[in-house]
């Protein structure tokens, strides 16, 4: 067990677990009555089991509404219940999860767009997704096109069938063949390169070049954005947003009007799903932070869960948003699947 949890005796993980799940599935507080009445805690008395949720109360697993007698879980408490008593889905469901997931069209330009639509359909919850992060991806090829003669489309392919396009504007008449001529110099030198090993060596590279210096002044000058990251509001996918209107935790209009301000800034997003991925407690792949565990949103009552897939050096990530009150196991299972189905399609 999880040394954060060490005080959860047997009997507590047990009522814990099961006040956990009956309160996901209902989101009604439970009572030791009905506890007693499910008969899944092994024949404990129902003072027994009324002593048990004091003490999971007092030590912050359990919450006790002030219109209720029953008890609903803190955030501590599912973090305990994620992380050492949840079980995996079952084989059949997950067998049934990577059935439904050749629903994705089988074509490379729609598959991350498609997998964030399922993965919102099958979870009921919001899900998101980061294009990769480029630093890391290789450039296979770099070309350029004249579009005016002070304005040059940039159009580089990268390992693995991402592509980037940039257009620039020079001040002054650019002439295209040394355009062209520059272009093969740049393909032969920084083929092969990942984007920020380009971005910290093309002065050094291009030095001894003697091509027109409009041109070469005009790359050299503008490298950190050609060679530079996709914009952060172009890295952002989403799905399923309306489904929180189901979720009786966002029936306030306030409060879901305050949710959806914080899911519309795609900066806020990037940086949340990026940061989630060095710092948040994982299950296997899976990061999972839950409630007050989510710093950059200030806001009670919601987990992100979310995992990381790969074209070739570069990764992305992808995620559900949704009540504390999840199927975590599901969740969980659906990211790995798709995460592993991503993996093979983008790297095939």
């Amino acid at each position: 067990m999880s040394n954060e949890h060490q005080n959860l005796g047997q009997r507590e993980q047990q009522i814990l677990a099961s006040v956990v799940h009956h309160f996901v599935q209902t989101t009604v507080p439970v009572g030791s009555k009905l506890l007693l009445e499910k008969g899944v805690l092994g024949g404990l008395s129902a003072a027994t089991i009324r002593n048990s949720m004091n003490q999971l109360e007092e030590q912050g697993y359990l919450n006790h509404p002030y219109t209720s007698s029953g008890r609903i879980p803190t955030d501590q408490g599912y973090r305990a219940f994620v992380d050492v008593l949840m079980q995996p889905l079952h084989k059949t469901e997950q067998q049934m999860i990577a059935h439904q997931l050749a629903e994705i069209p089988d074509t490379q330009e729609e598959w991350l767009s498609e997998s964030v639509k399922l993965l919102a359909k099958l979870s009921n919850l919001i899900a998101v997704a980061l294009s990769p992060n480029l630093s890391n991806g290789i450039l296979q090829k770099i070309d350029a096109v004249m579009l005016s003669s002070q304005k040059v489309l940039f159009v580089l392919n990268i390992q693995n069938g991402l592509v980037k396009t940039i257009v620039v504007a020079a001040q002054t008449h650019l002439p295209e063949a040394s355009l062209q001529l520059l272009m093969q110099v740049l393909n032969e030198r920084l083929s092969g390169l990942s984007l920020a090993e380009i971005r910290q060596s093309i002065h050094l590279r291009l030095q001894d070049l003697h091509l027109s210096q409009e041109i070469i002044q005009l790359v050299l000058g503008q490298s950190s954005q050609i060679f530079a990251e996709l914009p952060e509001k172009n890295r952002v996918q989403q799905a399923g947003v309306t489904r929180l209107l189901h979720q009786p935790e966002f029936q306030d209009t306030q409060t879901l009007q305050r949710l959806f301000e914080y899911l519309e800034n795609e900066e806020l997003i990037v940086h949340l799903m990026e940061n989630q991925a060095l710092s948040a407690n994982k299950k296997g792949n899976t990061a999972i932070s839950i409630g007050a565990e989510i710093t950059e949103i200030p806001f009670a009552g919601i987990s992100l869960l979310s995992t990381e897939y790969h074209i070739g050096n570069s990764v992305g990530s992808i995620g559900l948003i949704g009540p504390t009150r999840m199927e975590y196991a599901k969740a969980i299972a659906l990211l790995t699947q798709i995460s592993k189905h991503l993996n093979e399609k983008l790297n095939a």
